[in-house]
């Protein structure tokens, strides 16, 4: 998103940021602004005609993601079980974290 916005940079005007997307489609659907939000997020509104969504290009865009957990507690059985799976089912295009998770996990 930001390599996209980056040319218009100096010429938006950002008044706040929301990290709720319910709060976010609020604002928007009481004229507050605009919003980039995963059409996932909204289908409910645009099929009622509260939103409208603008297709940004013909590719979807990719969501890098992470599974984090606080560093300094233990974590449970069922955690690092979870965390294993993840692990194995993941197709990561970032070997690195992949393989830091997998330490981290084991150990």
């Amino acid at each position: 998103m930001n390599v996209w916005l980056e040319p218009v940079e100096d010429e938006l005007n950002i008044s706040m940021e929301l990290d709720s997307t319910e709060m976010i489609k609020k604002f928007v659907m009481a004229s507050l602004g605009v919003s980039f939000l995963a059409v996932s997020n909204c289908q409910e509104e645009m099929a009622a005609g509260k939103l409208a969504g603008i297709s940004l290009s013909p590719e979807p865009m990719i969501r890098r993601l992470a599974l984090i957990y606080r560093k300094d507690k233990s974590l449970s059985k069922a955690a690092l079980g979870f965390i294993q799976v993840i692990i194995d089912h993941a197709e990561s295009d970032d070997p690195l974290m992949t393989q830091t998770m997998g330490q981290q996990a084991v150990g």
